[in-house]
């Protein structure tokens, strides 16, 4: 609407993180990127946000400690426990 009585569609969107962009590659390819990004399509989906900043915290942790030594060929890995 052009008075701006309604919020832009881009603002509703959550944050962009790996979560997120996993369900737009997953639903993109099962709809088709035009049907996904312009089908009016509701996607609801869960997530624990503290342990998403928890788990990318980590891989950030990971990845400096593997780019600072270089003399590793792993990959990087991570491996959260479960909160109870």
């Amino acid at each position: 609407m052009q008075g701006g009585d309604f919020p832009a569609f881009r603002e509703a969107l959550p944050p962009r993180d790996y979560f997120t962009d996993e369900i737009r590659r997953q639903l993109s390819r099962s709809f088709g990127e035009e049907e996904f990004f312009s089908g009016g399509l509701s996607i609801r989906a869960t997530v624990d946000p503290a342990m998403q900043a928890e788990a990318a915290a980590a891989c950030r942790r990971r990845w400096r400690v593997m780019t600072a030594s270089r003399a590793s060929g792993a990959a990087p890995g991570v491996c959260l426990r479960p909160r109870r």
